[in-house]
Order: C-alpha cells, then sequence, then structure tokens
C-alpha cells in the first residue's frame, strides 16, 4: 500500500533511510549544493512575505523495507536530495546522527561528490 506524506526534511532523515545497491552515485556536484542553497535563501525570503508558506524539495520515492524484522526505508528516488540535505544538516548540527551517515560508499565518485559538496557547505 502506497501513501503520499508531506514530511519536513527533520522527520525524513529522522527515518532509518537506506540506499539500495542498484541505486547510482552521488553525482550532485559544488553547483548543484550552491543552486540548493540560493534556492533555500530565495524561500526564506519569500517566508516572510506569504504566512503560511512552505518550502517544498519536490517528491521523494522510499520503499517500506521490513527484512530481519526491522522497518528501514529503501530510497527510491530522491537520493541525490537527501544526500545533500544530510551533509546541510550535518554542518548545522555537528551532533546530529542519522544512519545513513554510518553507510559505506563503495563508489569514488559519490564519495568524492560528498567530500567535496560538504566542504563547500561549510
Amino acid at each position: 500500500m502506497s501513501e503520499a506524506r508531506v514530511l519536513s526534511i527533520d522527520q525524513l532523515l529522522g527515518r532509518e533511510l537506506q540506499i539500495p545497491p542498484y541505486q547510482r552515485p552521488y553525482k550532485w556536484t559544488k553547483k548543484n549544493i550552491t543552486d540548493l542553497l540560493l534556492d533555500i535563501e530565495t524561500s526564506i525570503r519569500e517566508a516572510k512575505k506569504y504566512k503560511d508558506f512552505k518550502y517544498r524539495v519536490g517528491t521523494v520515492i522510499l520503499h517500506t523495507n521490513t527484512e530481519e524484522g526491522k522497518l528501514t526505508y529503501d530510497i527510491v528516488d530522491g537520493q541525490q536530495r537527501i544526500l545533500s540535505f544530510l551533509l546541510l544538516k550535518r554542518c548545522l548540527d555537528p551532533n546530529f546522527t542519522c544512519k545513513l551517515l554510518s553507510a559505506k560508499f563503495s563508489s569514488k565518485v559519490t564519495q568524492k561528490n560528498l567530500h567535496e559538496n560538504y566542504k563547500a557547505i561549510r
């Protein structure tokens, strides 16, 4: 059964998220991160103009996985945005933890982009 919900970034990152092996590498670069930060900045200005303004990051698709009796969520769509928001959240709150922070990324592309984007956000 599928269910559509609106979640905050904190609610999303608070879930037991995992990236399934079939997902492509994390390919966002510093340009993507800069565009995201500029978009957030614009949204903050817009939020001051409109009473109930909400910043939407787009659709994220998660697949519920209950293997081994533990509820986890496979990221089906939205990995680039989720990992980017995870980097941002970690920069804003160095004590923040979640399952994705302990993920092992074998792709050199993913490792490089995560490292470079974290530096860019800081």
